[in-house]
């Protein structure tokens, strides 16, 4: 069960504390009739809270609900609470568990009104919020809510059965499970489930995470690496940093919405909910087989929550409303989720390493760990000291890419003017090629797929750096 799924279900099963009994001054406001006009106005005075009806829960057999979203019908049968026009599809049943509990019973805070003459100041003529339970032994309740009334100590509704007149006061509190849901609601909210974990409490491994949004010129490709648990693929080969790398074995394993908000789904819907031509496409490989998710409008509520329009491949039946927190496939970049870093390599496994650019030609080999005795390198066939095969790799390796680029034709036409090659053990050979695009800019290759811009004063510094070790001086590691 999902973060969001939890929280949900706490509040809607929070217990709603009935102070039966006690003494409560309550400083009520002016009602209004429907049409918003003031009523006449009640004066504050003391009162004791009523029970109207208690049954058990059990007992209730079906509940029709009309709201200001239509019309849904709630009925028990021998497995359950079940809704009519969503027979066959996957309920959320802990809602309806809710909505038939707080339907079995009331209580009145305060009677406003006895033989009231106008329920249209109470917003009760035409209630926006109409629930008829009816119980296993024949009895049925017809509850109106009609408008707000502003109190000191808590919220509360206009309250009467219909076919009466006497007006009550009711917390509200109970009573807004049935305010604003509509049928589609009532659907589960569980959008993808946690598969079965194996013997050691371990999920199906994630084997790759793909990213298609309208935004990218490219797709995000996540892959899972024995070595590394996950790297990245597409749209350039870089290793992740390590928060993704912890979110990454959850996949789209376990996704809840806040709630379902279609079904079923037209294609006048899918217009609507921009999933017609999606935001962006989240797809999961894992050895739980394949998870795909289409994403389409975003929306903010008024304290700043975002949410999205999504469907699952296979559910195109129902539309869900998903929050953006447990979606963070679609916030992310290459740039929040790969070191910036581009070699795979590291100092001790590097054996060879070739530069070539305008004015240099350099080929080193090496072999042992830098920091061992074994270690011994070799710079154009002499002899390289250790100090300087720790300044030129860590110059080397500081290289990084100002921004991602995708697009063949930036180097249509041009040479490389610099190329390094870097062979290690364990990761084969690495090869940058630079390509002068104007703007002191360079694109560069990775193992030939183009991949990064980078600045030309990479080249340009490590030009110096090579003559600094011909004359004995420091290098340089800015550029």
């Amino acid at each position: 069960m999902g973060a969001n799924t939890k929280k949900m279900l706490i509040g809607i099963v929070a217990v709603i504390v009935v102070l039966t009994g006690l003494l409560i001054v309550l400083f009520l406001t002016e009602p209004k009739d429907d049409s918003g006009n003031p009523a006449t106005t009640t004066t504050a005075e003391v009162m004791t809270s009523k029970l109207l009806y208690e049954k058990s829960p059990d007992t209730v057999v079906s509940l029709k609900v009309k709201n200001e979203k239509g019309t849904y019908e709630i009925e028990r049968t021998s497995s359950g609470l079940s809704v009519k026009g969503l027979e066959g599809e996957e309920l959320y049943t802990a809602y309806l568990t809710v909505l038939a509990e707080r339907a079995s019973s009331l209580v009145s805070q305060q009677v406003i009104e006895e033989n009231a003459s106008d329920l249209s100041k109470y917003g009760l003529k035409n209630p926006q919020t109409k629930i008829e339970v009816t119980f296993k032994n024949g009895d049925k309740k017809t509850l109106l809510l009609g408008n707000d009334i502003p109190l000191s100590e808590y919220e509360a509704l206009y309250f009467c059965f219909e076919g009466e007149k006497t007006v009550h006061a009711v917390s509200k509190s109970p009573l807004t499970v049935f305010m604003g849901i509509s049928k589609e609601n009532l659907l589960s909210p569980i959008v993808t489930k946690v598969p079965d974990r194996d013997s050691e409490g371990k999920l199906p491994i994630v084997r790759e995470m793909i990213i298609e949004r309208s935004d990218f010129p490219y797709t995000i490709t996540m892959a899972y690496d024995e070595e590394e648990a996950f790297v990245l693929t597409s749209p350039v080969d870089l290793k992740l940093t390590e928060t993704i790398k912890y979110i990454l074995p959850n996949g789209l394993y376990g996704i809840s919405a806040i709630s379902a908000v279609r079904y079923p789904v037209s294609e006048s819907d899918l217009e609507t909910a921009g999933l017609k031509e999606p935001f962006a496409t989240i797809t999961m490989n894992s050895d739980a087989g394949k998870e795909k998710i289409f994403v389409g409008n975003k929306a903010v509520s008024a304290n700043g929550t975002e949410s999205y329009l999504v469907m699952v491949e296979g559910k195109e039946d129902i539309i869900y409303s998903v929050s953006s927190d447990v979606l963070p496939w679609i916030k992310i970049d290459v740039g929040d989720i790969a070191v910036s870093y581009v070699y795979k390599a590291v100092a001790d496994t590097t054996t060879d390493i070739t530069i070539k650019t305008r004015n240099v030609n350099e080929t080193i080999k090496k072999s042992g760990k830098v920091s061992s005795e074994e270690f011994k390198a070799t710079r154009n066939g002499e002899d390289m000291p250790v100090s300087d095969f720790r300044s030129l790799f860590e110059y080397l390796f500081k290289f990084r890419f100002e921004r991602i680029v995708t697009d063949d034709t930036v180097i249509g036409g041009l040479t490389p003017y610099a190329t390094i090659t870097v062979k290690s053990e364990g990761n084969g050979t690495e090869t940058l090629e630079f390509y002068d695009v104007g703007n002191k800019e360079s694109v560069v290759t990775y193992n030939g797929k183009v991949s990064y811009y980078c600045r030309t004063s990479y080249i340009e510094v490590l030009e110096k750096n090579i003559k600094n070790l011909d004359n004995g001086e420091e290098l340089v590691m800015t550029w």
